[in-house]
């Protein structure tokens, strides 16, 4: 498996966790909330990737894999984070006789300011604070 997240990645992927809880990411950064739903997109992206060194895994991620002293070290090296998904599981490939699957779409939670914030802070990703107010050089000659 091919494992490379960024820091903005992480910091997207830590967020939601926190808002749902518990989520199947896989080993590209999609996120999913129920691990049949991750398992069929998985499925069906590993069958269209010939090298089985390149097929994508799925890894469960809860609140406490993404807590805020573990996300200042993943700030600091984003390999730390990869190395949680050594243990994805890439899924084996179904027999013909399950039926179709239909996905229910329910209405998406909204991430809360301070989850946001504090994600942001912990990575290193916060704008810092400047004493003046930005200027406009388009119009100044």
């Amino acid at each position: 498996m091919n494992i490379k997240f960024s820091i903005p990645q992480i910091a997207d992927i830590a967020t939601k966790v926190r808002t749902y809880k518990t989520l199947h990411v896989t080993t590209n950064g999609q996120m999913f909330h129920k691990r049949e739903d991750a398992e069929e997109a998985v499925r069906t992206l590993n069958l269209i990737i010939s090298d089985t060194n390149d097929h994508v895994g799925i890894l469960e991620v809860t609140e406490d894999m993404v807590a805020s002293d573990k996300l200042k070290t993943f700030g600091k090296s984003p390999k730390l984070f990869e190395m949680l998904f050594e243990k994805a599981k890439i899924p084996v490939s179904r027999g013909a006789e399950k039926k179709p699957h239909t996905r229910i779409k329910g209405e998406l939670n909204k991430d809360s300011a301070t989850d946001v914030s504090d994600v942001k802070d912990a990575l290193g990703l916060a704008q810092p604070k400047t004493g003046s107010a930005p200027t406009d050089n388009k119009n100044s000659k």
